[in-house]
């Protein structure tokens, strides 16, 4: 089991970084850097906008979430493809959503007779970035992100993002293209119900 004073100090967030904690990201700062794909960003606000300053998230790629709000008795989990209209950037680092954000923010403020101390105007905020509209325009912005030598590691499984066991051919005993066609098939399903 995990104590109740190790959890306290994990959502909390670090001097170095305020917006995140042990492998949680938490809204106590002001301030928070994020895991921007093509290089690390600052920011000069809290990480879950909308959300009260209790809240704190685990957040995977591509959208995969659990969000804990306790002034609201309130966990969300959210899983599945980030909106279309994310940014590259934001389709692998989920703290960067805008629209997910929204989403969380209309969950808590439908869910209790509960004030927002947080509540922010999304479409203000939307003004200030312009996310991509399509699709096209979100892949032309991976040549950005895609760094050749860790690609190629990650691809012979090598080098420090080359996992063990895994290249292009052969992953955990699955033969690549086979594991990648499910990936995609199974993808692009999710991708054609939100059309």
């Amino acid at each position: 089991m995990i104590s109740a004073d190790y959890f306290a100090d994990a959502v909390k967030g670090t001097k170095a970084n305020p917006g995140y904690g042990y492998t949680f990201w938490t809204n106590a700062g002001d301030r928070y850097g994020n895991t921007s794909v093509s290089s690390p960003q600052f920011f000069n606000r809290r990480v879950w906008e909308g959300l009260p300053r209790d809240a704190f998230a685990m957040s995977g790629a591509l959208g995969q979430l659990v969000v804990v709000v306790p002034s609201f008795d309130i966990v969300i989990v959210r899983t599945g493809l980030p909106p279309l209209s994310s940014g590259v950037s934001d389709i692998f680092a989920s703290s960067s959503n805008l629209d997910l954000k929204e989403f969380f923010q209309r969950v808590i403020e439908s869910a209790t007779d509960k004030k927002n101390p947080a509540h922010v105007d999304f479409a203000k905020r939307r003004a200030r970035k312009s996310p991509p509209s399509d699709m096209t325009t979100m892949i032309k912005g991976l040549p950005t992100i895609v760094d050749a030598p860790n690609l190629i590691g990650i691809m012979t499984g090598t080098g420090r993002f080359g996992g063990a066991g895994c290249n292009f051919a052969v992953c955990a005993g699955v033969a690549a293209p086979e594991a990648l066609g499910d990936f995609m098939a199974g993808a692009m399903a999710q991708i054609s119900a939100l059309r």
